[in-house]
């Protein structure tokens, strides 16, 4: 049998990588994340084609075969926005095999022996990934721009990933400088420089490399603190260390729409960074830099993360969009960067073999400390409900190196939370060492997997933690869908909805109707039924009503779903499907059809909150002046205008409509907590209404109430022992001991 040939071998590699993928599923899609593993093999494979002998076709084998082979495999795998998907697998994977060939060019010159050409080889490589890795570890941006591997978007869980003309613009450059040094003339190095054409070449390569760095702050590429706090976030707030919580800078956009945020902010970042320094049990070392985004936009533009909140430990730095106070995505932000104090490595987070971060690790950590409330349930709740309905993953996988993002994120978060927070409280000083070491059996004494079983044991306490259906119906609509990885079309998705939703900003809705049509038209049959009712939502706001009744109609009429694979409805998309009805409904001033599917959709086991959201569309639908609200700021088909403005009107032109006094509450409690009428009394009458409030509208008002009397030093009435604190009751007590304790300090 005749052997391959070293340089056939190297050809084929890309094409075997390629295979790989395929066998993964969904990574296997002609999009973003194919791209980015192929590009550094192609363009390697293409660099170490130019030291040996070779025949024509290998480079084009190496560059095309991957191609070639997901586009077959699009049979079977959904492929959506196919020229999106070539278009960055030109970028990507062709580009590389560009650069990956000029460097295999350069190094093929050096007059020496083979096995030291591919030394010199990987040396320029790995060289030329030294400055993007400096940055990201010195500077806020996690993206970042390399020749090997085009654009990384740093942010795992990012599902709109899209080609913009920072890209297109730095693979221009690489073009004209790698593409240079490509067509330099044959020979080695002494033979070259004695070429004529060599310092005409070399003079337009060093042009092509001095504009590279000179607009590397401009498109950006490259993206400095010194650049976000000069061009983006120009106003910086300075808390003082104190009652044993850090020292922390905030960075954020300065100007007369912010004025109203910088007391409460500084006020709210000072209570969460006491609340961690108690959890944690040490005080931060160094002062943490919060970077506070005016929205996701702006984000993505000078850090690189649009949907997803960040921080970086090592850095002591936390970035995310500006939230509303008393969110509690700031707690867990901060958490990453208060467990970071216990990890001495580089990247202050636990790593597994010393190389890998430890998802499970991290993130548990973050949430067993920021432990949120959804629903009113907790994560052990939560956890306990998924393990009732078989969606919970194994914690054996999630320790993987790929399994923690096998699974959706609503998932192996809550899983990882509750885990850790079981830990914490059963085992409080061995967390320390298991976070700064990752290795279970020595800082605790027992193996991880022992550790999940008692866990477990925990956990599925039917008397600790009692479930009811509608706690576990509302845990299946929440967590049956699959990793981001694992969805058909999740970027061509992700993309969609960022800008059919910039287009609907822009007053453009049918272009984003359009758009939606048209990305739901590739997709598999039959469609997750929330994407229809995304379609139907630009539907209704062109005023497509036959249209948008017709695909309402074809989800009421599928059957009811009892698991997850089943191809119908939940009782959560039903009632979804119902209160899309009724919004239709009220825009073709069909009142009492509204009210009914609205009704229909309440008896549903929903959550508090679309409770709370029916009874306001309820409660406006009796009037002329609220229905005319509703449709345009509230249900589906709301118009781009700003709601804070409309809300405010509304408010003076309805003081006594209970559902606008509420929304206008709400929004004070979220934006301006500091015009909160300080005398609980007078509070009291402020929120009353001439129609009445539902109970769960009550209900919230009352925790909203607590936190914010508990920031002015009010703390909450103690539950008796005949009833069951709310959740909040916690926060409001240490709400107000910091309060206290603040105002003590001298």
């Amino acid at each position: 049998m005749r052997r391959l040939s070293a340089s056939t071998v190297i050809a084929l590699l890309p094409s075997v990588v390629a295979l790989w993928l395929l066998s993964q599923g969904a990574w296997a899609t002609l999009d973003y994340h194919a791209s980015l593993v192929l590009a550094p093999v192609v363009g390697l494979s293409c660099g170490h084609l130019q030291l040996l002998p070779r025949r024509r076709w290998h480079a084009a084998v190496a560059a095309l075969g991957p191609l070639a082979l997901l586009i077959l495999g699009s049979v079977w795998i959904a492929n959506c926005d196919r020229l999106y998907g070539l278009a960055f697998y030109a970028l990507g994977p062709l580009m590389s095999a560009l650069v990956g060939s000029a460097m295999g060019s350069v190094v093929a010159r050096i007059p020496c022996r083979p096995r030291a050409q591919f030394f010199a080889l990987w040396l320029l490589a790995l060289g030329s990934a030294a400055r993007p890795a400096w940055h990201f570890l010195h500077e806020p941006q996690v993206f970042a721009y390399h020749g090997l591997f085009g654009y990384i978007a740093g942010a795992l869980y990012e599902d709109a990933v899209a080609i913009r003309w920072p890209y297109i613009a730095w693979r221009l450059t690489d073009l004209a400088f790698w593409g240079i040094l490509l067509v330099f003339p044959s020979g080695s190095w002494p033979v070259v420089a004695r070429h004529p054409r060599t310092p005409w070449l070399l003079m337009l390569a060093l042009t092509a490399w001095c504009v590279t760095e000179l607009r590397a702050p401009y498109e950006p590429w490259r993206v400095t603190a010194n650049d976000l706090q000069s061009h983006v976030l120009t106003d910086t707030i300075d808390v003082p260390a104190r009652l044993g919580a850090p020292a922390l800078r905030l960075h954020l956009p300065s100007g007369p729409r912010w004025a109203k945020e910088r007391q409460w902010l500084a006020e709210d970042t000072a209570f969460r960074a006491w609340e961690l320094s108690r959890w944690f049990g040490a005080q931060a070392q160094s002062t943490i830099d919060i970077y506070l985004y005016a929205n996701a936009t702006q984000k993505r533009q000078w850090m690189g993360a649009e949907r997803v909140d960040m921080a970086k430990p090592w850095l002591h730095q936390v970035h995310l969009v500006l939230p509303e106070f008393g969110a509690s995505v700031l707690k867990h932000e901060l958490a990453h960067v208060f467990a970071g104090f216990w990890s001495h490595n580089a990247l202050a987070v636990p790593l597994q073999a010393g190389l890998v971060p430890n998802a499970l690790l991290i993130e548990g950590m973050a949430m067993a400390a920021e432990w949120p409330v959804r629903g009113g349930l907790n994560l052990h709740q939560w956890a306990r409900a998924m393990r009732r309905l078989g969606l919970a993953p194994e914690v054996a996988e999630l320790l993987t190196p790929t399994g923690f993002f096998s699974h959706s994120g609503e998932r192996s978060y809550t899983i990882a939370g509750s885990l850790v927070r079981w830990l914490a409280d059963t085992q409080p000083l061995k967390v320390a060492e298991l976070y700064t070491t990752g290795d279970w059996q020595a800082a605790t004494g027992s193996t991880a997997a022992a550790l999940a079983a008692q866990w477990a044991q925990y956990v599925d306490d039917d008397k600790r933690f009692p479930l009811t259906d509608a706690d576990l119906a509302r845990a299946r609509a929440r967590f049956a869908s699959p990793s981001l990885f694992a969805r058909p079309c999740a970027l061509a998705l992700g993309r969609c909805d960022a800008a059919a939703e910039r287009l609907h900003r822009g007053g453009h809705d049918w272009q984003a109707a359009d758009l939606w049509e048209e990305t739901l038209a590739e997709l598999p049959k039959p469609l997750e039924p929330s994407l229809t009712l995304n379609y139907v939502e630009r539907l209704i706001q062109t005023r497509q009503w036959q249209k948008a009744t017709a695909h309402l109609n074809g989800l009421a009429e599928l059957p009811d779903a009892t698991t997850q694979e089943a191809v119908g409805l939940q009782l959560l998309q039903r009632a979804g499907v119902e209160i899309a009805q009724g919004d239709l409904a009220l825009h073709t001033q069909n009142w009492s059809i509204a009210q009914a599917y609205w009704a229909r959709a309440a008896s549903r086991p929903v959550s508090e909150a679309t409770l709370r959201a029916l009874a306001v569309r309820q409660s406006l639908a009796k009037s002329v002046q609220g229905r005319e609200f509703a449709r345009q700021f509230l249900i589906f088909g709301a118009s781009p205008r700003d709601p804070w403005t409309a809300l405010a009107q509304a408010h003076r032109e309805m003081p006594t409509q209970g559902a606008i006094t509420y929304l206008w509450f709400r929004a004070i409690a979220a934006h301006a907590p500091q015009d909160w009428p300080a005398d609980s009394a007078l509070a009291t009458d402020w929120l009353a209404g001439n129609d009445g409030l539902a109970p769960a509208i009550t209900q919230e008002i009352k925790h909203l109430t607590d936190i914010l009397a508990a920031r002015r030093g009010q703390c909450p009435a103690p539950a008796t022992t005949a009833e069951v604190a709310p959740y909040w009751y916690a926060e409001a007590q240490a709400r107000c001991l910091f309060k206290a304790l603040s105002d003590s300090a001298p």
